[in-house]
């Protein structure tokens, strides 16, 4: 016989394939659980720090006309357009500067 013996483990150990199998998951357990926490605490600082910082703001002195309200609002640089509905829902695109000045008004047909 030309082959490698490999004796049968005794009651209560575990061969050597099946304890080194173990070892690699156990290790790979541990490895998917820090990232899960890491990824998690990441997230987390991220998501408060978001909380903290605030967005552009409109320009206090901008007031729409009677009768009409805002359906969208862009932001530009030195500039607010905002996407305006009436009451028999025709929509106008309103140009405003960073003051709050109406500079331009555009209807919009369908």
């Amino acid at each position: 016989m030309t082959g490698s013996y490999t004796p049968e483990p005794e009651e209560g150990q575990e061969p050597p394939q099946i304890r080194r199998l173990r070892q690699l998951v156990m290790v790979l357990t541990g490895t998917l659980t820090l990232a899960i926490i890491i990824v998690v605490g990441l997230m987390t600082i991220r998501l408060l720090a978001l909380g903290e910082t605030s967005g552009p703001s409109l320009p206090p002195d901008l007031t729409l006309p009677s009768g009409e309200r805002a359906q969208a609002v862009t932001l530009g640089t030195g500039w607010v357009a905002v996407v305006t509905r009436d009451a028999e829902g025709q929509e106008r695109i309103r140009l405003f500067d960073s003051a709050g000045t109406p500079l331009t008004t555009t209807e919009i047909t369908q």
